[in-house]
This record gives structure tokens, sequence and C-alpha cells, in this order.
């Protein structure tokens, strides 16, 4: 029986041993990206960006001339209002409502979140520039021999400590 208790606490040591040191030598080495950062110091993505930005402005300007164009024919319509037959202010009301539509239909088509084109152009053009600066991040981690990046901006992370590796700077150097 003594013997069996000898092999018992033998037997405990070593899985404790073995697991202590098997946790030391298998320790994940995390890093943090400012994934913020690197995007708008990207020089692909500024362009990306601009291109987006004048597209956007161009359609807001189309939709104010289109506005103005309405309101000009409102205000005609008002003024001589009175003096139209039932036939005419009824066509005038059906005139204003179609461009109205015609300005909510254009408005939607360019700037649905979903479906707009603006929507559309922005994933087709930062769709290629977010796999590169993920393959960067990708490089730069194994160089560093990193195990898991993780990006700094999101609320959820609180506190950062001095064994992780912030690698920033390294992926915005990578990519220009």
């Amino acid at each position: 029986m003594f013997s069996t208790y000898k092999l018992w606490v033998a037997a405990l040591a070593l899985l404790g041993a073995t697991t202590i040191f098997s946790g030391s030598a298998h320790a994940q080495k995390i890093g943090v990206v400012d994934g913020n950062k690197v995007l708008t110091d990207y020089t692909d993505a500024k362009k990306a960006n601009t291109m987006l930005q004048d597209k956007g402005k161009m359609w807001q300007d189309s939709i104010k001339l289109m506005q103005d164009a309405l309101q000009t024919k409102a205000e005609g319509f008002r003024k001589t209002y009175e003096t139209m037959t039932k036939e005419a202010q009824q066509k005038a009301q059906t005139e204003v409502n179609q461009m109205q539509d015609e300005i909510q239909k254009y408005q939607n088509a360019k700037f649905d979140p979903n479906a707009g084109e603006l929507s559309q152009m922005r994933t087709s053009l930062l769709k290629p520039i977010l796999e590169k600066i993920k393959d960067v991040i990708a490089t730069v981690a194994k160089k560093k021999e990193i195990d898991l990046v993780i990006d700094s901006q999101p609320a959820s992370i609180f506190y950062v400590g001095k064994k992780v590796t912030d690698i920033t700077s390294d992926v915005s150097a990578t990519l220009k």
C-alpha cells in the first residue's frame, strides 16, 4: 500500500510539473494594432477615401440641384395656384410629388447604406485594401512570433499590459 501511495504522489507531482512547464513553454505572445491608425496612414486607403468623398459630394450636389428645381417649381405653382383650375392644381401637385419621388429615389440609389452605389463603391474599393492590411499584419506577427493580434481600438479592450507587443508602426511601415 505504501508503494502505491508513493507512486500516486509521484504521478501527481509529474503531472503538476508537466502542466507548469508546458504552460510556460507554450505561452501565447499577444500583439495589438491600431487598425484605424494603420488605415488612415495607408496611402491607398487615403486615395480610396478621397474618391468616395468626391463621388458623394458630386451626388449631393446633384440632389441639391434637383431640390432647388423642385423648390422653384413649387414656388411658381404657389404664386398661381389660386388662379389655376382644379385640374391644373392637381396636375401641378402631381408634378411636385413626382419630383419629390425622383429626388428620394436618386438619394436612395446613391446613399442607401445597404444597397446604394456609395456603399457598393466603398466595399469594392476597401476590400482589397483591408485584405492587404490583414496580410501585412499576419506577416509582421509571424516575423515577431506573435500568436494573436487584437485591434487596440474596440471599446472592449480596457487594458494592454507591457508584455503585449504593439505592431502598429511596423504594419504602417511595411505598407509604405
